[in-house]
């Protein structure tokens, strides 16, 4: 009886410290502590059209070939790490929403949020626990394309006059809400998606 339960008190701890390794792995890689519901965090493949929808077009008006994921699910996707909150405001512009944002001079990461398949989540939220705290989010189409610090290449988003179907549509139903670290959002998308821009404090500062 003593070497079972010596064998179960192993296998317990070793599966804990796996799991605390791989959550601080991820932690450390991204900033982001947990995520649950509709909510996954993902690494795009490629990095062509990674940040595109699906409705195709022209030219600039084109916004196809985006990345989804194999389930039906939101995704969270690391843009840029300790960045001065004053080199956001200069490539991105203004916060559509703002949540007591501190010094320019303070160091924030970024973030994409998006739904990218057909699908109605409205009522399945997903949910997005941050190492730092929220201070701000984009919405405007504009907003959520390439700026110069991303890690991410140019060719991996649309041309900013791409237009405003990448928009949230609150007025139908998309829903988004910000809790200190905690950002949640629920929406029903066609082709074009569903993007966000979130920044947060920098967890390592």
């Amino acid at each position: 009886m003593y070497k079972i339960n010596i064998y179960k008190f192993l296998r317990f701890f070793v599966i804990f410290l796996f799991t605390f390794l791989v959550n601080g792995n991820i932690f450390s890689q991204t900033g982001i502590a947990s995520v649950s519901g509709t909510m996954a965090i993902a690494t795009p493949s490629t990095s062509f059209k990674a940040f595109f929808g699906r409705k195709s077009g022209s030219g600039c008006s084109d916004n196809s070939g985006g990345y989804q994921p194999s389930s039906n699910i939101h995704v969270v996707v690391l843009e840029k790490s300790g960045i001065l909150l004053s080199t956001v405001a200069s490539e991105i512009g203004s916060f559509n929403f703002s949540y007591s944002p501190p010094a320019s001079s303070t160091p924030v990461n970024v973030y994409m949020v998006f739904l990218n398949r057909n699908c109605n989540l409205r009522f399945s939220p997903g949910n997005i626990t941050f190492g730092g705290r929220i201070v701000g989010v984009f919405t405007a189409s504009p907003k959520t394309v390439h700026f110069s610090s991303s890690i991410w290449p140019s060719n991996s988003y649309p041309c900013p006059s791409v237009g405003s179907g990448r928009e949230p549509e609150p007025g139908s139903g998309d829903v988004f809400s910000v809790s200190n670290t905690v950002f949640s959002t629920g929406n029903k998308n066609g082709e074009k998606g569903d993007f966000y821009r979130i920044v947060t404090l920098d967890n390592s500062c």
